[in-house]
């Protein structure tokens, strides 16, 4: 299954037909349909406008913008925690998960999918694009977007 993590805006696309339930299966989350991609459900009922001091999802927007829903989470600061299957501020995320560099640039997550806003060594994980590959329990970054850790 492909995975697009967009500034914490996680949607997915099915390689064959049975990659969804592998994907439930394997990590016991779920996912729904999102145009032509699947997504988890609060990422799909996320508007394409936030307002200052106004309900954004579970939080209160911080700014006012009009985007993609991946745009405003950027805007205002937001990222999907996975585990919560909520949006949470990007500097309160805590996950601290181990990534493996390759020799092609890329990324190899085990076990989990990585976190959007997550620190691993001195960087925090922004976006990324990738595979999963249910057999190893690999999850393999092809690109990725960090940022300096501030702390």
């Amino acid at each position: 299954m492909k995975i697009f993590c967009e500034h914490g805006f996680y949607s997915f696309e099915a390689e064959s037909l049975d990659d969804k339930t592998l994907f439930e299966l394997n990590t016991g989350l779920t996912l729904v349909g999102y145009g032509e991609r699947l997504t988890f459900a609060p990422l799909a009922a996320l508007p394409e406008v936030s307002v200052q001091g106004q309900p954004y999802g579970n939080l209160t927007a911080k700014v006012n913008f009009c985007g993609t829903p991946a745009e405003v989470m950027r805007a205002n600061g937001f990222v999907f925690d996975i585990s919560a299957q909520a949006l949470a501020d990007k500097t309160q995320m805590r996950q601290a998960q181990a990534l493996y560099p390759q020799l092609n640039g890329g990324y190899i997550a085990t076990e989990a999918l990585p976190q959007a806003g997550g620190r691993y060594g001195q960087k925090v994980l922004l976006s990324f694009n990738g595979v999963s590959r249910f057999v190893n329990k690999q999850f393999i970054l092809r690109g990725a977007e960090f940022e300096n850790a501030s702390i």
